[in-house]
């Protein structure tokens, strides 16, 4: 029985954002630098399986296999650059 279903996803994550988006660039600093502590502590966990490089036919192939011979647990990454 499968829990989840299989998606495809394009995400693209910023951390930055301008003044007029965020309270105060200095609350900010502060929000990275806990972040990188939690980092380094080891309090975050990866849920990386698999990164195929830059995205072409082979690895999205590849890609498609994985999750469709439910090979996958956790997430693969194919970048558009390097």
């Amino acid at each position: 029985m499968k829990y989840f279903d299989s998606r495809l996803s394009f995400e693209q994550d910023f951390i930055f954002c301008g003044e007029s988006q965020c309270s105060s660039l200095e609350n900010q600093g502060e929000r990275l630098k806990e972040i990188a502590e939690l980092i380094d502590a080891g309090a975050f966990e990866s849920l990386l399986t698999a990164n195929l490089g830059i995205i072409d036919e082979e690895s999205l192939a590849y890609a498609h296999r994985m999750v469709e011979n439910d090979q996958l647990l956790g997430k693969v990454v194919l970048n558009y650059s390097e």
